[in-house]
């Protein structure tokens, strides 16, 4: 729970610090805070309720999947087919999930 903590505190930090940069700098710091929490959430392993959902669909819809095969009635075709092409590449769910 530490780290979600910590990712909190840095922008209340920011916010509530007398400390104040430039608008370019204050813009380039704000941009690092997101890429540091885009890699936060994305780079999760095996965390939350859902992993074994991830899990279940990657390896049911991997195998079967044609990419030319569009239905609006079945499941979301753009997970689908990154789920597709990086089991073709790597054959992991992890890869998936941390490039979306």
């Amino acid at each position: 729970m530490a780290p979600y903590w910590l990712i909190f505190c840095i922008p209340v930090a920011a916010v509530i610090s007398p400390f104040r940069f430039e608008k370019r700098i204050r813009n380039y710091l704000w941009f690092l805070f997101f890429l540091l929490l885009t890699c936060f959430v994305g780079l999760r392993d095996e965390v939350g309720g859902d992993w074994y959902g991830y899990i279940r669909h990657f390896n049911k819809i991997t195998p079967g999947f044609n990419p030319l095969e569009f239905s609006f009635l079945t499941d979301d075709y753009g997970y689908d087919l990154i789920s597709w092409i990086t089991y073709k590449f790597t054959g992991d769910v992890s890869t998936s999930n941390g490039g979306i």
